[in-house]
């Protein structure tokens, strides 16, 4: 995640396959990243199926983050 703040800062990110352990994000497939989070998500819509979780994390000051998302999607067939 250090490298993803550094290359991204202040941004908000998609993230695809993250690696989440203990409610703690280390890192993921970088799919989008814009400082427009409504941007993102509209972005995590189209993408979401292609992978078993994205998720949506801000690169910056975490008072500048109100809300992280995540979301799942169902195992495929």
């Amino acid at each position: 995640m250090e490298k993803i703040k550094k290359n991204f800062p202040n941004q908000w990110i998609l993230l695809g396959n993250p690696d989440i352990q203990h409610d703690k994000v280390y890192g993921g497939i970088v799919l989008f990243h814009d400082d427009d989070k409504k941007a993102v998500l509209a972005f995590a819509k189209k993408e979401i199926e292609n992978y078993n979780m994205v998720k949506v994390v801000f690169a910056g000051e975490a008072s500048k983050a109100v809300r992280l998302n995540i979301f799942k999607v169902s195992e495929k067939a």
